[in-house]
């Protein structure tokens, strides 16, 4: 028996994509164009109980603190 069981799991995060510029900015505080974006799509696995399990996903660089 599988102490966890997943089929078909996916996660999408909807993001807006901002027109450059000034006008860009005052623009998408009114009306903003979305995007979906699939963080995981169509994902089926299942652990036994006592296993180590690892997920490893792709990451977008991260902006350098300022």
């Amino acid at each position: 028996m599988s102490a966890i069981e997943t089929q078909g799991l996916t996660k999408v995060y909807r993001t807006y994509k901002k027109a450059p510029g000034i006008m860009g900015a005052i623009k998408g505080l009114g009306k903003r164009d979305y995007e979906e974006v699939r963080a995981a799509d169509n994902v089926t696995f299942s652990i036994e109980e006592g296993e180590f399990v690892g997920f490893s996903v792709r990451m977008a660089p991260a902006k350098p603190p300022c």
